[in-house]
C-alpha cells in the first residue's frame, strides 16, 4: 500500500524500518498550512525487531470496506477465463480476493507479526491538496486511496464474478499475512 509508485520513492519499501511505538492519531490538515504530500506507507519488514511497530497511513474512513485482488489470484482467474470461453467470451468480469477494511488489515498485521500498527488517519480533503509528478501522479494514488477511504472501492455483488470459476482459490489478507509471516519465521 503506497501513495507513490516505488520507482519514484526516495525510500524504497525494503529500506524503510517501522518506527517505535506511537498512539493511533488522526491528522487534521490546517487550512492555512501549505500543501504537503503525505509520505508513502512503510512496507512490512518481518526482520525488524519485535519492539518496533508498522506505520499505516489511512485516507478517509479506516472502517470502509475495500476490494483487493492478489496478483496471483488474478492470474489464476485469467487462465480460467481462457480455459472456459463459453463462460467468459465478450464479458466484462471482475474478480476479488478479499473485501476488508484498513482497521481489519491492521488487526491481521498485529496478530501475525506480534507488533503494533501505528495508524495515521488522514481526512479525505487531503486528496484534493496533493500535487506531484511521476509516471503515476501522486494525485492518482491519493484519489484511489480517497475512494477507498470513502468506501467507494467495493463492487456490488452482481459485478463480482468469482463464482463463475469455483476452482479459483482466493488469497485473503488473513491467508496472505499468515503465509508471509510463517515464511519469515523459517
Amino acid at each position: 500500500m503506497s501513495f507513490r509508485s516505488s520507482h519514484r520513492n526516495p525510500n524504497p519499501p525494503h529500506a524503510i524500518k517501522p518506527r517505535a511505538s506511537h498512539p493511533t492519531r488522526v491528522n487534521r490538515w490546517p487550512r492555512n498550512e501549505p500543501s504537503r504530500t503525505p509520505r508513502p506507507t512503510q512496507a512490512l519488514n518481518a526482520s525488524t525487531p519485535a519492539s518496533m511497530e508498522y506505520p499505516l497511513h489511512i485516507l478517509g474512513d479506516a472502517d470502509a470496506q475495500v476490494d483487493f485482488t492478489h496478483i496471483d489470484d488474478l492470474a489464476t482467474f485469467l487462465v480460467a477465463t481462457v480455459q472456459h470461453p463459453a463462460i467468459s467470451a465478450n464479458r466484462t468480469l471482475n474478480f476479488v480476493s478479499d473485501r476488508i477494511s484498513y482497521n481489519e488489515i491492521a488487526a491481521l498485521l498485529e496478530r501475525f507479526s506480534g507488533r503494533t500498527v501505528e495508524k495515521t488517519v488522514w481526512p479525505l480533503e487531503v486528496m484534493h491538496r496533493v500535487k506531484g509528478k511521476s509516471v503515476f501522479p501522486d494525485e492518482f494514488w491519493i484519489l484511489v486511496r480517497g475512494m477507498q477511504g470513502a468506501g467507494r472501492v467495493v463492487r456490488p455483488p452482481g459485478e463480482v464474478h468469482n463464482a463463475l470459476f469455483p476452482g479459483v482459490e482466493v488469497r485473503t489478507f488473513e491467508r496472505y499475512s499468515g503465509e508471509m509471516f510463517e515464511r519469515e519465521r523459517k
